[in-house]
């Protein structure tokens, strides 16, 4: 199947959506190790040379300095130029690792898509008519109006990446390709070192948050917080033995748990006001594809929501198909998880409800400091099937 390099939106919006940039760009770096990707069989008819590649860059970059001389929108060839530029790059680094098809395909789609994208700019040239004006707002005082994002009176759509190392250094690179949202990430274990105030520290917020707001800001480009509670820190696991015994997923310390909201909190009231006025800032990610697993932690509050629903034990083993004496007996474990689907729907609607008021409440003790920057949270779309419904607790929105 032909990847478009470019998808035009019927709102006027731009936004330069690579296909190969989402697979291939983690794996991009000076040098790669030979263990870190297979090379395959990746399928290609067209087999040009390098230095076939530069010359058709040399001729697109030509045509934009004509596109823009003459007053016209070149951000579509920009987009293909930059990708050119990056994955010509990429392309020799996979051929030096072991990687010879994958960087045979690289070349081969550059190829075309050099091509297409001289075509359309010769094309520009010789018709005017043909040009379409990206709107290109600055994004500073987002709003959000019937669902829409919107910087002043234009509608934007956001696209973007996200979110280690790479993605903050190729900020100053993606207006050029037409997008302008990334995440990065940071979590409590970067910032709370211990107990005592004198254990909170700055430098990684500093650095690896705040450097690239300002950075963004520049570029026009905006960013994602995500304030990663999954980065819990080590010390706290091993102070407080009761946040233990809910490593049953990504999130692996009992959410419930006073001391290990305390820790979170420590987090949220240092990060947030370093951050909640910069410009660049687009919003808040609580957790990312958050699972996490309070058997051990809630037991006696969902034997009182058992209790409360069905009244008493007969109808509860009536309804789960088993034989308690009484309500203080009942437990929840993976094989009834599997067999008994009364069981797994009461478990998952009490563990759904603990996980949002999880959620609720790192939510409301931003708002102590951050009264209107957006808030959510990224569910895994295997989670959603009800036939998936598991130990693990989500909500579903």
């Amino acid at each position: 199947m032909k990847i478009k390099i470019i998808w035009r939106i019927n709102t006027g919006f731009f936004v330069a959506l690579v296909c190969a940039v989402i697979w291939i760009c983690p794996f991009c770096s000076a040098t790669i190790p030979e263990d870190e990707t297979p090379d395959v069989d990746w399928i290609t008819t067209r087999h040009p040379k390098e230095t076939d590649l530069e010359i058709k860059k040399d001729r697109l970059a030509q045509y934009i300095d004509e596109i823009e001389q003459a007053g016209l929108d070149a951000s579509y060839a920009r987009s293909t130029l930059m990708l050119a530029k990056d994955f010509v790059v990429y392309a020799s680094d996979d051929e030096k690792n072991g990687r010879p098809k994958r960087a045979a395909y690289v070349r081969g789609y550059l190829d075309e898509a050099l091509d297409e994208a001289i075509a359309e700019a010769q094309a520009l040239l010789n018709d005017p008519q043909r040009n379409r004006p990206i709107p290109k707002p600055q994004l500073r005082d987002i709003t959000i109006k019937n669902g829409a994002f919107f910087a002043g009176d234009t509608q934007v759509m956001f696209g973007g990446f996200g979110h280690f190392g790479k993605v903050r250094a190729d900020i100053p690179k993606f207006p050029e390709y037409g997008f302008n949202l990334i995440q990065i990430e940071l979590g409590p274990s970067s910032v709370v070192f211990g107990p005592n105030p004198q254990d909170i520290r700055t430098d990684a917020i500093i650095n690896e948050v705040v450097k690239y707001l300002d950075l963004a800001e520049k570029h026009n480009i905006m960013i994602n917080l995500q304030l990663s509670p999954h980065y819990f820190p080590g010390w706290a696991m091993g102070a407080y033995h009761q946040i233990k015994g809910c490593e049953n997923g990504d999130i692996r310390f009992c959410v419930s748990d006073t001391n290990a909201r305390n820790v979170i909190r420590r987090f949220l009231e240092v990060i947030i006001p370093l951050v909640k006025d910069k410009p660049a800032l687009h919003s808040y990610t609580l957790a990312n594809e958050p699972r996490f697993d309070e058997r051990p932690y809630v037991m006696p509050h969902f034997r009182e929501f058992l209790l409360k629903k069905y009244g008493s034990i007969s109808r509860l083993n009536r309804a789960w198909h088993k034989n308690f004496s009484d309500f203080e007996h009942v437990q929840i474990g993976d094989d009834m998880l599997t067999i008994t689907p009364a069981a797994r729907y009461d478990w998952s609607v009490f563990h759904n409800e603990v996980g949002t008021d999880f959620f609720r409440w790192m939510k409301d003790v931003i708002r102590t400091m951050d009264k209107q920057t957006p808030v959510h949270i990224k569910f895994m779309s295997n989670m959603i099937p009800v036939q998936k419904v598991s130990s693990l607790a989500y909500k579903k929105e």
